[in-house]
């Protein structure tokens, strides 16, 4: 309750802020990096936190420094900085901040000082055995010291949906194998119980320093500290006191982490831990078991603050994390092993782990996901359990084959427009499951999420309209996970940047322009542009006229004024209004164009998207429209002409 009323008490607190004196103008001080470079979280670049040294101009409270291009260098390291200070108070990187500096230049001017010198070494170590050339290398970072920056967007999802992702938050495992290594390493020379044991506390110390004391390493670090203090000094002291120990002190140390939803996950996980580990103890294989009940309590401890977060919890996460466990384990330990001695044999061994681990979760990725009332019917579950087995059983068994149904094609012709944030993203469907998809998005996550929801598994044709990121962002998706049979691209643009961007796609790509035609299923398609080599990319973007019973949709990607009054007169069924409904458009083109139904794309913006004056435009032609930013936009084709489907649930958490 103490380490409670002190966290609501530091989330009162306001952050100061730097004085007034030389905010808005250039200034240059020394500080000392309180964490490592990280993608920005306000604009482009990189950010960090320093404490500016006394008498600094920037004053003496922390502030962050955001730079265009990555500093070299880590906690610790005493750097000089010339910049402009702004006013922004907050926090950055869990640090309170009273403002930011937009840093012109940033130079090391001296190095760590003291243990964190030898912390920066090794955590150097681990990042240069083990480079981001792949994911594997990637993951590795992550599951030695918490490192995630190099794992793709896509990776991290499925490990989220899969349940796996606590083996990246470093905790108590990633603590004790890494003490099993500084002991082994130790062996030879002779210690007692107690040696050992403070041996053990100068290296727990050092590893919550290599992993940037992460809220999980925190709880993990200070628990296993205050087991082995107990050692040391001949105090007992059991899991259960250790964890409230922890727990207890933490908050009154740091009361912010309260709010923090890594420090609350790894909380109620260990609770969840401890109950549970002695629940099936009694049966065999005893290691089997003891694993299976601890991972269900744990899943069961974390299920609500899963769904306040999430909206939803994997189904299947205790099987997954019972095949997850020992592979992590061997490929951490392997890891550890290979930054110590440096044996290429363990780097292999690390390397494969790893990768099974990615196809783990990519597999468990697809499984499905349960909201607040399958929990709800799982609670009930095992209610009945202690009744009836058998009729517990056969609803178990009842649910399991409900859960596991996913999407099939439609019945009829459809076209969906993807609620995938700020970008473009079309899926038509047929019902003997042909698809042709139309650009991704720019958020490979939100994309996938997109394809889970409306059943998509391969892709026979995908056209991508032209290389703007909110277009073209989200293909990591596809890449290595969904069979595509075609790739479209525009003409007149540089083969070799489509190259790069197709990457690992299985698939014939070939350039398309003006006359093109296919029949992908139900959708007949026809290329209108571009017809020839354009100053704006926009205007460059391939245009689709597709025709489906009857029916007509013109997807034009983002052509612009130049591009829009060059095609030939259309008046579609269904426009999907260019460029997000921007300011590019030629109003006369978009009013003669326009016909019963528009299609607006698009999600929060900072570019205005879409004008007034187009939806003006939309609004007097008397056009019905449909927006993406409500969630998915669903159009079925039949012989009684064209009927709005309900929108798919948003990307966005309820």
């Amino acid at each position: 309750m103490l380490a409670t009323a002190a966290g609501l008490g530091a989330s009162a607190r306001v952050a100061p802020q730097v004085a007034d004196t030389g905010v808005g103008g250039t200034i240059a001080f020394e500080a000392v990096a309180q964490s490592d470079p990280a993608p920005a979280a306000f604009g482009h670049g990189w950010s960090f936190v320093v404490r500016p040294l006394a008498g600094a101009e920037a004053g003496d409270r922390s502030v962050a420094v955001t730079s265009a291009e990555r500093p070299d260098i880590m906690v610790g390291a005493r750097v000089h900085v010339v910049g402009r200070l702004e006013m922004a108070p907050g926090r950055l990187h869990r640090r309170p901040i009273a403002g930011r500096v937009v840093a012109r230049a940033v130079e090391v001017v001296g190095p760590p000082d003291g243990v964190i010198a030898y912390a920066n070494a090794l955590r150097s170590r681990v990042l240069d055995e083990f480079p981001a050339v792949d994911q594997a290398g990637a993951l590795m970072r992550g599951f030695l010291i918490g490192d995630t920056s190099a794992v793709g967007a896509t990776e991290l999802e499925d490990m989220r949906r899969s349940g796996l992702l606590h083996f990246v938050a470093v905790s108590g495992g990633n603590v004790a194998i890494f003490l099993g290594g500084v002991w082994l390493l130790l062996g030879l020379i002779p210690m007692g119980p107690r040696v050992r044991a403070g041996v053990g506390l100068l290296g727990v110390g050092l590893f919550v320093l290599v992993t940037r004391w992460e809220p999980s390493v925190l709880r993990a670090g200070v628990m296993v500290g205050l087991l082995l203090a107990g050692r040391l000094f001949g105090v007992p002291v059991d899991a259960w006191t250790a964890f409230g120990g922890a727990a207890t002190l933490l908050l009154l140390t740091a009361p912010q982490l309260i709010f923090d939803v890594g420090f609350q996950l790894s909380a109620l996980a260990t609770a969840g831990l401890l109950l549970g580990s002695h629940v099936w103890s009694e049966r065999r294989p005893a290691p089997l078991w003891r694993s299976l009940g601890a991972t269900i309590a744990a899943q069961f401890a974390v299920t609500p603050l899963l769904l306040w977060h999430f909206g939803s919890v994997p189904a299947f996460s205790a099987i997954a994390n019972v095949l997850a466990a020992p592979l992590v384990t061997l490929g951490t330990a392997a890891g550890w092993g290979r930054v110590f001695t440096g044996a290429p044999v363990l780097d292999r061994g690390a390397e494969v782990t790893a990768h099974m681990v990615l196809r783990l979760a990519e597999w468990a990725a697809q499984l499905p996901q349960v909201g607040l009332v399958g929990v709800a019917g799982l609670v009930v579950f095992l209610a009945v359990l202690r009744w009836r087995t058998s009729v517990a059983v056969a609803l178990a068994a009842a649910a399991l084959g409900l859960l596991s149904i996913t999407p099939g094609p439609p019945p009829v012709p459809t076209a969906v427009f993807l609620d995938v944030g700020q970008g473009d993203a079309v899926l038509l469907q047929s019902p003997g499951g042909e698809v042709v998809a139309i650009d991704t998005g720019s958020e490979p996550v939100a994309y996938r999420s997109a394809l889970r929801r409306h059943g998509v598994g391969h892709i026979d044709l995908l056209i991508l309209t032209h290389s703007d990121n909110d277009h073209v962002g989200g293909i990591a998706a596809v890449a290595g996970r969904i069979t595509v049979d075609r790739v479209w691209f525009p003409d007149f643009t540089p083969s070799a940047a489509w190259v790069d961007l197709l990457g690992d796609l299985d698939a014939a790509a070939a350039p398309v322009a003006t006359g093109i035609r296919t029949t992908v299923g139900s959708f007949h398609l026809e290329v209108l542009g571009p017809g020839r080599r354009y100053a704006a990319d926009n205007d460059g973007s391939v245009v689709v006229w597709v025709e489906v019973d009857g029916r007509s949709l013109l997807l034009a990607g983002d052509i612009e004024a130049v591009a829009q009054v060059e095609l030939p007169g259309l008046r579609p069924d269904v426009l999907l209004v260019p460029h997000h409904g921007s300011a590019t458009t030629d109003l006369g083109w978009l009013r003669e164009t326009v016909g019963p139904l528009a299609v607006l794309s698009y999600g929060e913006n900072t570019f205005g998207h879409p004008t007034p004056e187009v939806i003006d435009v939309l609004v007097d032609s008397a056009t019905d429209i449909l927006r993406t930013e409500d969630g998915d936009a669903v159009l079925q084709f039949g012989r009684t002409g064209i009927v709005e489907g309900a929108s798919s649930s948003s990307r966005r958490p309820p």
